[in-house]
């Protein structure tokens, strides 16, 4: 007769199958995404309205550049306003953003209440720092003060991106443990959405933090030009992992997702 051991491990099967490889993640991510198509008229609605949005602020924000950049000098009526260039903070591209960020971590509390998977809501914490950190400039509020303090340059990187990173890694210290323990916690349900989410948390940091490091160490070495190509592409790589995230969720929402008919401890189908 099998343990309780035994039956827990023969229960995580499905689990260990869908996530011990990146190329599964991947596959994964790839089967949620397409089914979008089957959502209903307001999922679909809302997902178009994602699309139309993303597309419009990126398109400003290249007018932004082609009126503006060339020379530093204001020379459009609208377009040469400051709040289309995704760069700067409080830019409609930022705020568009932050408008998805905050629906998927309500979708992400939403799974939470459905499942009782400790996991989804540090998934919501973790999209609502996002937001808090960007609304409130905490991390730039780090780098003034590494400035302040005097700190010296490390490997090219400034004291100003030292400190956005200390705060970010703090961030980290700090939600990381919990979602280990939330991890570990979950069903099978819970594990497998949640490492499909991982997918856009990765795209996102990538951008978010690699691209965005890479420019401030490389600002005083080329021209304007890649300067500009650099931001451009680690701000609209973000907001492809932020659309990416908040898609998922909402597949998710609607048990249209490949871990829906996965159950386990502190899970439920869908």
């Amino acid at each position: 007769m099998p343990t309780p051991r035994r039956r827990a491990r023969a229960g995580r099967a499905p689990y260990i199958a869908e996530v011990t490889s990146l190329t599964a993640i991947l596959g994964a991510t790839l089967t949620d995404l397409r089914a979008v198509t089957r959502l209903g008229w307001l999922g679909r609605t809302i997902v178009v309205l994602i699309v139309v949005a993303d597309l419009l602020v990126v398109g400003a924000n290249l007018v932004f550049l082609t009126v503006d950049e060339p020379r530093r000098e204001p020379t459009h009526p609208v377009f040469s306003n400051l709040v289309w260039n995704g760069d700067v903070d409080n830019s409609w591209m930022e705020r568009v953003g932050h408008v998805q960020l905050l629906g998927a971590a309500v979708g992400c509390v939403v799974l939470r209440r459905r499942h009782g998977d400790a996991v989804y809501l540090v998934s919501a914490a973790l999209l609502a720092w996002i937001v808090i950190d960007d609304a409130g400039r905490l991390h730039e509020a780090g780098g003034n003060l590494f400035g302040r303090l005097g700190v010296s340059p490390v490997a090219g990187i400034s004291a100003q991106q030292l400190g956005e990173l200390a705060v970010w890694a703090l961030a980290g210290l700090a939600l990381l443990p919990a979602f280990v323990w939330g991890l570990r916690r979950a069903g099978d349900q819970a594990r497998a959405r949640t490492s499909v989410l991982l997918v856009g948390f990765a795209v996102l940091l990538v951008f978010g933090m690699g691209v965005d490091t890479l420019d401030a160490i490389l600002e005083l070495h080329v021209n304007s030009w890649i300067q500009t190509a650099l931001a451009l592409g680690e701000n609209v790589g973000e907001l492809v992992a932020i659309g990416l995230i908040t898609v998922l969720v909402m597949v998710q929402l609607a048990g249209l997702d490949h871990a829906a008919d996965l159950a386990g401890p502190g899970s439920a189908t869908t």
